[in-house]
């Protein structure tokens, strides 16, 4: 093979191998989409397009246009039950297979020191190289190329100051199926409103009123009726996603009326009952605003009502509360 045949020979090559540099250089990065969920109790963390934000300054470019065909940031966070935040970040591919997982965790009241940690671990899930070269080489700033936007602090800020978290008041219907509180299967309706502050168990406070019942002994016989409100202390013990699970304790105070029938003589008596209340609530989020809640508790009466009539000189007992009472509340509320 001549000297010159080799020349156009080498040259060819190289003129192919740049087309190919160039081509690969230019390809389109794969996009991506980011979903973002921020659970009861986080609604102060990051947004999602200050996410997106801080996610493309720090990869120096944008994530594309989010089709059916690209891939997927499942990003979310919660409140743990010792006031901080737990962060989890999953990587999908077009088809749904999961990449990768990552877990943040930030033990400060503050969600907002997990900004910085959340950006730079979905750029560096999206593309570590392009975040390497970011911080090595920034891009200079030109009329037509908008500056990267510095990430925030780290450093929580000191305990001292207001706490992040909102006061929230959550107002609530609920009903109530129980035994021991009436003399049969008693039933009740009622309204919450509910305080929660940060760093401190929520309080609830209730109003009841239950259906009438009634009850008879061989000389007549009584129809009872209740009203009451109670106080109850509740404090969280797991959060995960949209379910919570807490306990509450605390008192309810009612007016119990028994007026008489079919006796001799009829008389209308009225006695105020104490009960020691314990329950276990569960909770599911529908909405960040919206909950579902139910509890099965016990009542332990702190003064038992006894309502008696007199046959000739006896006294005869017609209703006595039980030592103890189960009761099930279902209800919903509304989060302010």
């Amino acid at each position: 093979m001549s000297r010159y045949t080799r020349g156009v020979i080498g040259r060819a090559a190289w003129i192919a191998a740049s087309c190919l540099v160039v081509h690969v250089a230019n390809a389109d990065p794969i996009a991506y989409r980011v979903l973002w969920t921020r659970s009861g109790g986080s609604e102060a963390c990051i947004e999602t397009p200050a996410l997106i934000a801080g996610v493309e300054a720090r990869l120096g470019r944008s994530l594309g246009a989010a089709g059916s065909d690209a891939r997927v940031v499942d990003g979310s966070v919660e409140r743990t039950e010792t006031g901080g935040f737990h962060a989890r970040i999953l990587v999908r591919d077009e088809r749904g297979a999961t990449l990768g997982e990552r877990e943040l965790d930030e033990p400060s009241a503050d969600c907002r020191a997990l900004d910085a940690k959340l950006t730079l671990v979905i750029a560096l899930a999206i593309d570590p190289d392009a975040v390497a070269r970011t911080a090595a080489d920034p891009a200079p700033i030109s009329p037509i190329v908008t500056p990267p936007v510095p990430p925030p602090p780290v450093t929580p800020p000191p305990v001292a100051t207001t706490p992040s978290s909102p006061w929230h008041v959550e107002l609530g219907v609920f009903g109530v199926g129980a035994y021991g509180v009436m003399p049969g299967v008693g039933a009740a309706t009622g309204i919450a409103v509910t305080i929660d502050a940060p760093r401190v168990p929520a309080v609830v406070a209730s109003a009841s009123a239950w259906l009438p019942d009634r009850t008879s002994v061989d000389a007549g016989g009584s129809r009872f009726t209740r009203i009451g409100g109670g106080l109850e202390v509740c404090p969280s013990l797991l959060a995960r996603g949209r379910a919570e699970l807490a306990i509450c304790a605390g008192v309810d105070v009612a007016r119990m009326t028994a007026t008489g029938f079919d006796f001799d003589t009829n008389t209308r008596v009225i006695d105020w009952v104490v009960h020691g209340v314990g329950a276990t609530v569960g909770s599911w989020w529908l909405t960040p605003r919206w909950r579902l809640a139910g509890a099965i508790g016990a009542w332990v009466p702190i003064t038992r009502p006894r309502f008696v009539y007199m046959s000739g000189t006896e006294t005869r007992v017609v209703y006595e509360g039980p030592a103890a009472a189960a009761l099930v509340r279902v209800g919903i509320a509304v989060r302010f």
